[in-house]
């Protein structure tokens, strides 16, 4: 049986992969029956529904995401739609048990369009010396976090700069979808994406004398950070050229989240978030960090937006102009919102790792890699029978791969 072949399933196939996932059975991706496909016909025409393909399992990750994505309301994950949220309790009350799911992994801020490359170059930072990085910026420590506070990382004149040029540009709401007030009980905030290299590099020759324990990461089996995929020792390698500038108005905040890794391939991805103020905001606008509690116990304040109770707090970093905040990805944290009469300015970036020792590097293990991402993407936007034959594919286009994933 070819692997193209694989791309059909029929009806019992996706039964049987529905049990494992969770999804309706029979059901396929628009939500109708599966006609039998070219993929199994041959295995079911044996006589015998065990000659049928394998089922792969879902990966522990992708069955998180896929799980949550099927869920029809709550924060679980940037861009998903909680319009079948009952409507706001009173202040302090339980969020739905959908908006209190325990990943609160938010892997990717918007399916936007980034910036084109000649509106972005108008961004731009002055380049440092070595000595000017080590004169102008302090570090100190989050206690009982694995973060740190970078002060002085970007000048007031170059905040003002980037600002100003971001208005003239334009902010658009972070969602592209029709369900924005929906969204915006789960983050309400303007975004700008771009690609920016030079700037980019600009931040990382700025805050690498200033990485300590963070310029090697090491995962190891029992850690709690263990993934199959992130096992070994990482070298902190330069920062995201994917940034985010987003703008918070009176009352914007992001709901409390992790964020997810930002995969460039299997060995190489971002460890550790990267949040630079671009104003002074104090009081509000800061980021407020929470205990792990808080993963299944979100509420909803007054107006309807997603938090958690004020016992799950553990500090706020406040809102400093110039500032970056530097944190693990699987800290638990929340954009608070500005006070009336304060706008907030942020750049979103990530502090990116290089894997010291690099794993399944053959052309094979790489395309395999590819179809497997996209084969995760398509699962957590609840399109199972789309994903299924991807994994299929990747795991027999590489041997390697498979026994990364315990395939």
């Amino acid at each position: 049986m070819d692997d193209e072949d694989l791309l059909e399933l029929c009806g019992v196939c996706v039964e049987d992969m529905s049990k494992a996932w969770g999804a309706d059975p029979g059901l396929g991706a628009e939500g109708g029956e599966v006609e039998r496909g070219s993929g199994c016909q041959q295995a079911h025409d044996l006589g015998s529904a065990a000659s049928a393909p394998v089922l792969p399992p879902l990966p522990p990750p992708v069955r998180e995401r896929a799980v949550q994505t099927a869920l029809a309301s709550g924060p679980v994950e940037a861009g998903r739609s909680d319009s079948a949220s009952p409507g706001p309790g009173p202040e302090g009350s339980p969020a739905p048990e959908a908006d209190r799911y325990v990943d609160l992994t938010v892997t990717k801020a918007v399916p936007k369009t980034a910036l084109a490359p000649d509106l972005a170059a108008q961004f731009w930072l002055e380049e440092w010396s070595s000595e000017e990085c080590r004169q102008a910026i302090t570090r100190s420590e989050v206690e009982g976090l694995d973060a740190f506070i970078l002060d002085g990382v970007v000048t007031c004149e170059e905040c003002d700069r980037l600002v100003e040029t971001s208005e003239a540009l334009g902010f658009t709401f972070w969602h592209s979808g029709d369900d924005v007030e929906a969204q915006r009980k789960f983050r309400d905030a303007d975004t700008i994406e771009m690609f920016h290299a030079p700037i980019a590099l600009e931040l990382y020759r700025r805050i690498q004398g200033f990485l300590q324990d963070e310029s090697v990461v090491r995962v190891e089996p029992e850690s709690q950070r263990w993934e199959r995929d992130i096992e070994g020792v990482w070298e902190a390698s330069g920062t995201n050229d994917d940034l985010l500038f987003a703008r918070y108005k009176p009352g914007g905040h992001f709901a409390p989240h992790t964020d997810g890794y930002s995969v460039k391939d299997l060995n190489h991805r971002s460890m550790y978030s990267m949040i630079i103020y671009l104003n002074d905001c104090s009081p509000g606008g800061g980021t407020k960090f929470y205990h792990d509690s808080a993963k299944g116990d979100l509420v909803k304040d007054a107006s309807g937006k997603i938090t958690a109770p004020p016992e799950a707090s553990l500090l706020t970093v406040d809102a400093v102009k110039g500032r970056a905040l530097v944190f693990y990805h699987n800290h638990i944290h929340e954009g608070t919102a500005p006070v009336p009469g304060t706008i907030k300015y942020i750049i979103r970036s990530d502090v990116m790792y290089q894997r010291r020792d690099p794993i399944c590097t053959l052309p094979e293990d790489v395309e395999a890699y590819d179809l497997y991402r996209r084969a995760v993407d398509l699962a957590g936007d609840g399109r199972e029978p789309e994903a299924l034959p991807l994994f299929q594919r990747a795991f027999r286009m590489s041997r390697s791969l498979a026994d990364l994933y315990g395939m």
